[in-house]
């Protein structure tokens, strides 16, 4: 693993999210990149939203890869995650190429397909990710085999009752299943950029971090990767016993 670097704001880690975003786009005319939902992601795509209407950031050549969504949903379901990047990421700014997940009907074909459709790219260049309160990354959920590929999941409790504000009384269902990357194929990934904010992710981002590498922790694999980077604002990054955060702290594997 390359570093781990703590902010004091999650405004600072947006910045700096957008800053390394910057790097690759100068790096790549038309970059790979996976994208996440959730709210840790909100201030990041507003920052990255408001570089690229000022004309800081044209992403319009990114190739855009989906990470997870659920199962059985179609472009039709608000609460979809296609639904919610096309709103916060995609549409503002301008991002057209962007190759989602056979959510709707994951067949063995439809998910084998997916894989060589990032093969065709070349691999992704940057995979972004967040951190759920069980360790899980994209829908990997504890437990999930550490070469795992995209496949259809059962869904942690947890990890339900965490996404239930996202679903309104006009959607069919809270789903129970989902579609996601595996860990294996999130990890071929040439970049991996891990971005947690909030006291609530501080006691599962030390674990991944400073606990054990272990399929339980899904997120502590990435320690693996030679070129993962995490950046965690005060909050998320305080060690538990500590009541401050440091600023910078190098980790290996």
């Amino acid at each position: 693993m390359k570093s781990l670097r703590i902010f004091d704001t999650p405004t600072e880690v947006a910045g700096a999210v957008a800053d390394r975003l910057a790097e690759v786009l100068a790096q790549h005319p038309r970059p790979v990149i996976t994208f996440p939902t959730g709210s840790t992601m909100l201030p990041v795509y507003r920052e990255i939203v408001a570089r690229s209407q000022t004309g800081q950031l044209d992403l319009r050549g990114v190739q855009g890869i989906q990470l997870d969504e659920y199962a059985g949903v179609d472009d039709h379901t608000e609460a979809s995650f296609r639904a919610w990047l096309h709103e916060h990421l995609l549409a503002p700014t301008g991002i057209t190429a962007f190759h989602t997940l056979p959510a709707h009907d994951p067949t063995p074909a439809a998910l084998a397909s997916y894989e060589q459709v990032i093969a065709s790219y070349g691999g992704v260049d940057l995979a972004i990710l967040g951190i759920g309160g069980n360790g899980h990354i994209a829908f990997n959920e504890p437990g999930s085999p550490a070469d795992s590929r995209t496949r259809v999941v059962e869904l942690d409790r947890r990890t339900r009752q965490a996404n239930e504000r996202y679903w309104t009384d006009s959607d069919a269902f809270v789903p129970t299943r989902a579609v996601t990357q595996g860990i294996g194929t999130i990890l071929e990934a040439r970049e991996v950029l891990l971005i947690a904010t909030g006291a609530e992710k501080a006691e599962i981002l030390h674990e991944a971090l400073h606990g054990p590498v272990s399929e339980h922790v899904p997120a502590s694999l990435i320690r693996s990767h030679p070129h993962a980077e995490v950046l965690a604002d005060a909050a998320a990054g305080r060690q538990p016993s500590d009541s401050s955060a440091r600023e910078s702290d190098r980790l290996s594997a």
